[in-house]
């Protein structure tokens, strides 16, 4: 059987296992892997290192999701990036919905 992905479990795992992270910056840093196409697998496992890690931090997850996603996104003209960033931030509010319990 294939792992299921469980991004709210995985918050709430990370933040009650590391009441040191804050919630927002922790779902942030996972939409970031989600949105950069990254697979459950590679996500799961960079989390749980993460938590492990007395100095670990939800940017750093955050940071190397962003990297991997936006190598060349430098080049984007104003308007492509002005869309890219209107784009990431309505799938952002959908994630916070579905996490609130109000969307699909």
């Amino acid at each position: 059987m294939t792992a299921v992905e469980a991004p709210r479990e995985l918050l709430d795992l990370a933040c009650a296992t590391r009441p040191d992270w804050d919630r927002e910056e922790a779902w942030q840093a996972l939409h970031a892997c989600h949105a950069a196409g990254w697979t459950w697998d590679r996500t799961l496992k960079r989390v749980t290192g993460l938590l492990l890690r007395d100095d670990g931090e939800p940017r750093e997850l955050r940071d190397e999701a962003r990297a991997t996603r936006t190598g060349h996104a430098g080049h984007l003209d104003p308007d492509a990036k002005a869309a890219a960033v209107a784009a990431a931030a309505a799938h952002a509010e959908q994630f916070r919905a579905r996490d609130r319990g109000g969307g699909t």
